[in-house]
């Protein structure tokens, strides 16, 4: 009887080890930098180890336990329209944001929200490249872009339209005139296009 129970005392601390030892090298397979978290959606990761190439950031906890005075990251690849991120992260290819805010919960950062669904007329915020093909016709500063312009933005290019320059022009596309500090460009360059 007492050899079965310390063989069961035993066999509890045996599995409560191989717990905790199955933990550490689930955290130390983060600390050590591994290129992308295998074959999850959703991980976290210390600031000071980076974000993996596709990845974006959801969530910015200031020193937590677990990643000393760095900054931990709840990262992710799930991608979705109306999701939000950190600006810690940049918006992916593709992609704009919408609405801007700087909030705690992205360490004081703007929590910026995305979509993939782009249409003509759309108004989006200055915080990426806009996508190949776009361009912005309006900017304005408000509110709901934190500290940067609104833009509107269209893919119908045709020869003759003015867009704001600043924001890019696409591919292909030349610039044949152009009017500096314009107030429907936020004060940037209203410039007139054609295809090249």
């Amino acid at each position: 009887m007492r050899h079965q129970q310390f063989r069961s005392t035993i066999g509890s601390i045996g599995s409560r080890l191989a717990m905790v030892l199955a933990l550490a090298l689930a955290t130390a397979g983060v600390a050590v930098g591994v290129g992308a978290p295998a074959q999850a959606a959703t991980t976290t990761v210390c600031a000071n180890l980076g974000v993996p190439a596709g990845w974006v950031v959801t969530h910015a906890q200031m020193a937590p336990a677990g990643c000393g005075y760095f900054t931990k990251y709840t990262i992710t690849t799930d991608l979705y329209n109306g999701m939000s991120i950190c600006s810690i992260t940049a918006v992916p290819t593709g992609w704009v944001a919408t609405h801007a805010q700087v909030l705690p919960d992205c360490a004081n950062n703007n929590r910026l929200t995305i979509t993939s669904n782009l249409y003509n007329g759309m108004m989006v915020c200055a915080v990426a490249p806009l996508p190949t093909g776009w361009v912005a016709t309006y900017a304005q500063d408000v509110p709901s872009c934190s500290s940067n312009n609104r833009l509107t933005i269209t893919s119908n290019l045709y020869d003759g339209m003015t867009v704001c320059s600043v924001w890019g022009v696409p591919t292909g596309w030349i610039i044949t005139q152009t009017q500096t500090y314009q107030p429907s460009c936020w004060y940037t360059n209203r410039s007139t296009i054609r295809r090249g």
